[in-house]
């Protein structure tokens, strides 16, 4: 759509994904998460109470002052937890990546999925790939931690 675009305006449209690949798939995997992120603050947004809003406009609280002092406050957990659900995922993304470009060019857009792969399946060094999985499991699990952490 985007070329689309583009040629519309008598532009030469680009590969996008030749031209600037590792973009192209923060691009995606970002509109990816978009609606479930939505999902989630939609969710606590409809859990606070209006009482509270209320109450700061009796007290002369402006709209920015609410959102800082109420809103943002009230919503910092599930904005936390969704950061570290997008971290997670975002180090475990295999199937986006090896579709788009499958790591080229060059390796630009290889990702630790991507790598891991390569080292086990491709160059047939299954222990040492498995020891970068068991790495990037670490690395997930301290950001679990971190958070569980975080919410104490």
């Amino acid at each position: 759509t985007l070329s689309r675009i583009v040629s519309f305006f008598g532009i030469t449209p680009a590969d996008w994904l030749q031209v600037f690949p590792l973009s192209m798939i923060i691009v995606v995997n970002t509109s990816r998460g978009i609606p479930t992120a939505m999902i989630l603050l939609m969710a606590v947004l409809s859990t606070i109470p209006a009482e509270i809003y209320e109450a700061a406009r009796m007290d002369g609280a402006t709209p920015s002052q609410m959102f800082r002092r109420i809103t943002l406050p009230l919503m910092m957990p599930t904005i936390l937890l969704y950061m570290l659900i997008s971290a997670v995922s975002t180090i475990a993304v295999f199937g986006l990546v090896y579709a788009l470009t499958r790591g080229g060019p060059g390796g630009a857009t290889e990702v630790v999925s991507i790598y891991i792969y390569n080292q086990s399946f491709t160059s047939f060094q299954l222990g040492y790939g498995a020891a970068v999985a068991v790495v990037a499991l670490v690395i997930s699990l301290i950001l679990g931690i971190a958070y569980v952490l975080a919410m104490k």
